[in-house]
């Protein structure tokens, strides 16, 4: 486009002064487009087009106009350069079409496509638009004043019409597309812009648009870190087996290619119980679990982008262990143990055990159960009561079992042994506990323990402690207040006392009780044989049988067993006599003849003399000696004789009891020794015991009263013997009649004869009645 014409001066053509001729391009057929041309001294001139018309102009010949004979258009053609020839000249004419805002702006292209990193500062270029319009932004002025002009038909303006409602961009009027603030690819990844762009021809009206379509892709940096999206509580029961996925972790990265690729990694402590699949974020459990060791783990799990260099976030999750009932309840105590007294009432508190159940819930919760008939528990409580009166005697000690049982489904129990022992209230007498005796030897010293008394008391403790005591003061024991042990207070000796009854007092603090104690004293060979006599002597008939007794020695020993059992001996040597060791008779051995000693010069021979020695069979015998001596005499031939054949003697019905009434005699003068010795007895007439007859003496005296028996007639027989072997014996008859004391036959010489008249009748009649009296 041009602003003026040019004159060029050719040396043989005319030249013409002509003043700039704007033709707008719209400019219709045939119009008018005047040149003025200021003619030079040739006045009359023809015009003609020689060339540059290109059939879009003609010319005038006479006036020499210019007119269009098509339509142009500046942006096919802008300008031409006519040649035109007057008849006296020629003339180049110059002239440029003056645009006119008839083409929109064109985009280089109706899609734009771009990428940008996200992380690019605002004011950095992200592309750049381009945009023509064949318009002329110039044109020359009125022609009149000389003046040029620009018009902005070509001139671009470029905005964003849409597609970025926050402004992330802005746009040069160049076309170059232009960050305005920070973008975020994780907030909008790809913008699709709408840019406008239009000439600035004036009017405004007048003006055209055009548009384009801007696709921009922001290229992610890694500028995020990956994000969790999963939940960061997770349950597990405690008896999950190993190897069991419990929980995965899910994370994202707003980023995108290798910069969202995610992988998992667990951080330390719980690494031995859990582990994560780096890709998948499954946590799967590597060890068993135990909620009553650990209720719950904080688990840190990384998730780290494979962007260069790697962001990453971590998130905590807590893995709660949900309670399996896999704990039996726990007693506080391995064992209970208390006392109570045994008089404790009913429903008395004893004690109360503690479990507690590791578990939680109603695995937890504990229920408590006894097995025992004279106790109660409370089930929840633990508190143990009695329920009936004890008795220490019977049951000294309760071993109980309590059993704790949780409400897990199946329940789990436990046991507890709870000892209660039951102290003593003194409500039991001591109790001897046999009935004793002893024996203890008579030389046991003083101090000697001869038995222990020992007593059970069914109570216990003080209360069964016993003291004990001898009552009898004059026995020769005492006895320990505290062991019960009797012991000799003086010497034994058994000969005087063979056994001993001490009765023994047991007293605990409330009772007192006693049992007999015999003691029995044993012997000791403390004692030689005695013989009854110093000596022995007798006279023993002649011309006895060989073998026949002739005397028996004894002896005695006080005391027993072997101890005491007597054997005899005949110390001295004799050829006549043997001793029974047994018994202690003497025998003959060979026949004995009584020999006249009147011419032996006063020697006896007939007496013979030895010694007899008795012994105990002790383990160390004792012995004692005694002398014996046999006379040898005659033979027993003689019988004894009484003086009278007859007795009588009168008494009073009234004599006393013990009064002598006669005396009878008899003698054997004609035997020597045991043969003239006599004894005395009554065979026959006193059955009713009314006299008594002295063996030695033969002196009849009154046993009983005679008062009842008046003129009753007793006849006695009186018996002597001898003491012969075999003896021999003599009768005779005693009268008795009691009577009245004035009765006169008592006192008149006859009545003798009268009495004895009477009692021969009366032996006449008992001969014949077969009585002794009437």
């Amino acid at each position: 486009l041009f602003s003026c014409f040019h004159f060029y001066l050719f040396p043989v053509i005319l030249m013409l002064q002509c003043k700039l001729i704007l033709v707008s391009r719209q400019r219709p057929t045939d119009d008018h487009v005047s040149v003025v041309c200021v003619q030079g001294a040739n006045a009359l001139v023809t015009y003609s087009i020689i060339s540059g018309a290109d059939d879009s102009f003609r010319i005038d010949p006479e006036s020499g106009e210019l007119t269009n004979t098509r339509r142009l258009d500046r942006e096919r053609r802008s300008e031409y350069s006519l040649l035109v020839r007057a008849d006296d000249g020629s003339v180049r004419v110059y002239f440029n079409l003056l645009d006119m805002n008839d083409n929109p702006p064109r985009f280089s292209s109706s899609v734009y496509s771009g990428s940008v990193l996200e992380s690019v500062s605002p004011g950095a270029t992200v592309l750049s638009v381009s945009a023509t319009d064949t318009d002329d932004g110039k044109h020359l002025g009125d022609l009149t004043h000389d003046s040029l002009y620009e018009w902005p038909n070509a001139e671009l303006h470029y905005t964003i019409a849409s597609g970025d409602p926050h402004s992330q961009f802005s746009i040069t009027n160049t076309g170059v597309l232009q960050t305005r603030k920070a973008l975020d690819r994780e907030m909008q990844s790809f913008y699709n812009l709408v840019i406008t762009v239009n000439d600035l021809a004036l009017p405004p009206m007048s003006r055209f648009t055009s548009t384009t379509q801007v696709s921009i892709i922001l290229l992610d940096v890694n500028d995020c870190p990956p994000s969790f999206t999963s939940q960061t509580t997770a349950y597990i029961q405690e008896n999950t087996p190993v190897d069991t996925l419990v929980f995965r972790a899910q994370a994202s990265d707003a980023d995108s290619g290798p910069n969202s690729y995610v992988e998992y990694s667990l951080k330390a402590p719980f690494g031995n119980k859990f582990s994560v699949g780096n890709i998948d974020g499954g946590v799967v459990l590597l060890g068993e679990l135990d909620r009553e060791e650990m209720a719950n783990y904080s688990l840190t799990i990384v998730a780290t982008d494979k962007g260069e260099p790697p962001l990453s976030s971590s998130m905590e999750v807590t893995m709660i262990v949900l309670d399996v009932n896999d704990n039996t309840p726990s007693f506080s105590q391995n064992i209970y143990d208390t006392e109570i007294e045994e008089n404790t009432l009913s429903g008395a508190d004893v004690l109360q055990v503690f479990a507690s159940d590791a578990d939680e819930g109603t695995n937890g919760q504990i229920r408590f159960s006894i097995a025992e008939n004279s106790f109660s528990i409370n089930r929840a409580t633990g508190e143990i009561r009695t329920t009936r009166p004890l008795d220490r005697e019977k049951v000294a000690q309760y071993s109980l079992r309590v059993k704790a049982t949780d409400r897990g489904s199946p329940p789990k129990s436990t046991a507890v042994k709870v000892l209660i022992s039951v102290l003593d209230v003194n409500d039991n007498a001591p109790r001897f506990s046999k009935i004793f005796s002893a024996t203890v030897p008579e030389n046991a010293p003083v101090g000697f323990t001869v038995t222990r008394v020992t007593t059970t008391d069914e109570d216990a403790g003080a209360n069964a402690i016993s003291r004990y005591s001898i009552s009898d003061a004059s026995l020769p024991f005492i006895i320990h207040p505290s062991t019960g042990d009797i012991t000799i207070s003086r010497p034994l000796n058994r000969e005087d006392t063979d056994h001993y009854i001490a009765k023994v007092s047991a007293h605990d603090s409330g009772w007192t009780v006693s049992t007999d104690v015999t003691i029995f004293v044993t012997d000791v060979n403390d004692n030689a044989p005695k013989f009854s006599k110093p000596s022995y002597y007798l006279d023993y008939p002649e011309l006895t049988e060989v073998g026949s007794i002739v005397t028996q020695v004894s002896a005695t020993d006080p005391d027993e067993g072997f101890n005491g059992k007597i054997f005899y001996f005949i110390r001295s040597q004799t050829e006549h006599f043997r001793i029974n060791s047994s018994s202690g008779e003497i025998f003959i051995k060979q026949q004995l003849r009584y020999q006249n000693s009147s011419g032996h010069n006063n020697i006896n021979v007939n007496r013979h003399s030895f010694i007899v020695t008795a012994s105990d069979r002790g383990i160390k015998p004792l012995m004692s000696e005694t002398t014996v001596i046999i006379n040898v005499v005659d033979s027993n031939d003689n019988p004894p004789t009484f003086e009278s054949s007859f007795y009588f003697t009168p008494v009073t019905k009234s004599v006393k009891v013990g009064t002598t009434l006669l005396k009878v005699t008899a003698h054997d003068h004609k035997d020597f020794g045991l043969n003239s010795e006599i004894e005395y007895a009554v065979s026959g007439g006193n059955s009713s015991s009314k006299f008594r007859l002295d063996k030695q003496t033969g002196s009849v005296t009154v046993a009983s009263s005679l008062t009842a028996d008046t003129n009753k007639v007793y006849l006695l027989e009186i018996t002597a013997s001898d003491k012969g072997n075999p003896p021999l014996s003599a009768k005779t008859t005693c009268a008795c009649t009691p009577a009245e004391p004035h009765t006169s036959c008592f006192a008149s010489g006859d009545g003798v004869f009268v009495l004895h008249a009477i009692c021969l009748r009366a032996l006449h009649t008992g001969s014949r009645k077969g009585k002794n009296s009437t």
